[in-house]
């Protein structure tokens, strides 16, 4: 009779759990995880140019099974080959070309899905600063996505007569927001 109460009672208490801890609200949807440099690819995107200025536009893919976010600046370091100095892109929210639009108030979050893009502008110029007539041309990249620290290296051309410029990363193709 004493092992059947028992029964009884611990069927009860199991129920009750059950029963609360459905009518309970659902706990908060867990927080993507931000991108890893395993997850990440890269391409060559489209490329522009106007009054002086040269863009090229540098797409992330996600290549791993889950979305994850990006949010920032990414590294790029650029070269002009034949063992140059490399030459570090300034970090700025928007140039002649491209970047965030004037009304963004902070930088935005990029969510990749998986097999999902995001991108990013990196801007250069053509036009020589006196006394130069002439400027070097950059022929390759070392990126890295924000948060990452493994560099990939991408063959690209960008004029270098100014301290080339990348923008945050945003959503989509075309390294504007």
């Amino acid at each position: 009779m004493l092992t059947s109460r028992v029964v009884v009672v611990a069927g009860l208490v199991f129920a009750a759990a059950v029963t609360l801890t459905s009518c309970g609200s659902s706990p908060p949807a867990a927080a993507l995880a931000r991108c890893t440099a395993s997850q990440l690819t890269y391409s060559l995107g489209s490329s522009g140019a106007g009054l002086g200025h040269e863009d090229v536009v540098v797409v992330v893919h996600n290549v791993g099974r889950r979305e994850c976010t990006l949010r920032g600046y990414p590294t790029v370091a650029l070269s002009t080959g034949g063992g140059g100095a490399l030459v570090s892109a300034a970090r700025t929210v928007s140039g002649y070309l491209g970047g965030l639009t004037s009304e963004t108030t902070q930088i935005p979050l990029a969510t990749l899905a998986a097999s999902g893009v995001a991108s990013f502008m990196v801007e250069g110029t053509d036009v020589p600063v006196e006394p130069a007539t002439s400027c070097p041309t950059y022929r390759a990249m070392l990126i890295a996505a924000p948060g990452t620290s493994r560099h990939t290296s991408l063959q690209a051309t960008l004029p270098g007569c100014a301290r080339p410029q990348v923008h945050p990363v945003v959503h989509g193709t075309t390294g504007r927001q």
